[in-house]
């Protein structure tokens, strides 16, 4: 798991362009993690904005802190599902790096980490590769294999070929990250999150009764390291709750589901992003079930507080709609069902367009829902549109 290098730039209070000029980029910093924990993000996005300009005017535009700056800003905009906005920061950010350390530098790696981050997401692949491979071989150069920004290089490396399908090869990391945590001696966190990562590895290769062995011992181990209430025991109850619900064990899964919500919950408070994704997989395990009320409820929770945090186009407030209207499908509330797709089908998203396999379901979902609604003309244009994807 890619932990980023963070350093937000937010005000505390409220500033004029006096105060901005003269605010000590040291402090704004620090101002910054309490307020983007929070998930503030679209607040973030504004006062890091300013902040930028603070450090450029304070310490010059190939500053270290301007690095840093456009690094946070790269963050934000990821979290906010501006891709494309994202990159050029995070690429600003790797160019100063490079300009000041040199192109073999280790700050450059992080920067190197980041942007490959990114580019998974967007689908982008080879560039991903080339930038996580670069990395890893550098920080191998400058550092011992146990160590963790190595871990991290190798986490980030194996997960890019596991979305890419390339089991083995992202075993075989996940595995060698693995033997260097349990040749470093130390029993802590790193071992559990190998454990965690090479789980799934098997739930994709649907070997679940190895990937479920796995998250048990990763999530008990957390257990004994961590306080109950923290956010990897969360995850862990996570990714656990969705492997048992690929084997069927609904009733284990909801538990661990509902339990990861109470302690995001405790943590955040009841609106933060980490809670609508939560949420949205403790539904998904309701609809399982036949709870439709239940996962409505649920689903209808998370789309509030993702479309407050980051606006109704972000990729996950569209795959929430979608898995919201699903619900109501399987209700028979086809008009409801027809209202919240026949909206999300027409936003300006660059992951819809992107993603043809969400737009093809929410298109199929809309086809189903005019068809028993007895509209006609609109079932026949969303017919013509799904025939273009295909």
């Amino acid at each position: 798991m890619n932990k980023a290098l963070i350093f937000l730039l937010i005000l505390a209070g409220v500033w004029g362009p006096a105060g901005i000029a003269a605010a000590d980029w040291d402090s704004v910093n620090r101002d910054v993690i309490e307020v983007y924990a929070r998930g503030e993000y679209k607040t973030a996005l504004g006062l890091a904005q300013k902040a930028l300009t603070v450090s450029k005017e304070e310490f010059g535009a190939s500053h270290a802190n301007t690095a840093k700056s456009h690094n946070n800003l790269g963050l934000i905009l990821k979290q906010l599902g501006q891709y494309e906005r994202a990159a050029r920061h995070y690429r600003k950010s790797l160019a100063i790096r490079k300009s000041l350390s040199g192109e073999g530098s280790l700050a450059a790696t992080t920067s190197m980490n980041n942007l490959a981050q990114l580019l998974k997401t967007m689908g982008r692949y080879a560039e991903a590769e080339t930038l996580l491979m670069e990395s890893l071989r550098i920080r191998l150069a400058n550092l011992p294999p146990q160590h963790p920004h190595v871990m991290t290089s190798r986490n980030n490396l194996a997960g890019l070929y596991l979305v890419k399908g390339a089991y083995d090869r992202a075993e075989r990391i996940y595995l060698t990250v693995l033997q260097d945590c349990r040749e470093s001696g130390n029993r802590d966190i790193r071992l559990a999150q190998a454990l965690n990562n090479l789980a799934s590895v098997k739930i994709a290769q649907q070997e679940y009764v190895a990937a479920l062995e796995m998250q048990r011992k990763a999530l008990g181990l957390a257990r004994e390291l961590l306080p109950y209430r923290h956010p990897l025991i969360a995850a862990y109850m996570q990714n656990l709750a969705l492997c048992l619900e690929q084997t069927g064990d609904y009733k284990e899964a909801e538990a661990y589901a509902e339990n990861a919500v109470d302690i995001l919950e405790d943590i955040h408070g009841p609106d933060h992003p980490a809670v609508a994704k939560a949420l949205n997989n403790l539904a998904g395990i309701n609809h399982k079930q036949g709870q439709f009320a239940d996962a409505i409820g649920r689903y209808s929770r998370s789309l509030e507080i993702i479309k407050q945090k980051f606006g109704a186009e972000h990729p996950e407030a569209i795959k929430v709609c979608n898995n919201l209207a699903v619900g109501y499908i399987e209700k028979g509330n086809y008009e409801q069902a027809r209202k919240i797709l026949s909206g999300a089908v027409e936003y300006d998203s660059s992951y819809l367009r992107n993603s043809d396999g969400l737009l093809k379901s929410i298109l199929d979902s809309l086809i189903k829902c005019c068809d028993e609604l007895g509209k006609t003309s609109e079932a026949k244009a969303y017919r013509q549109r799904l025939d273009k994807l295909k």
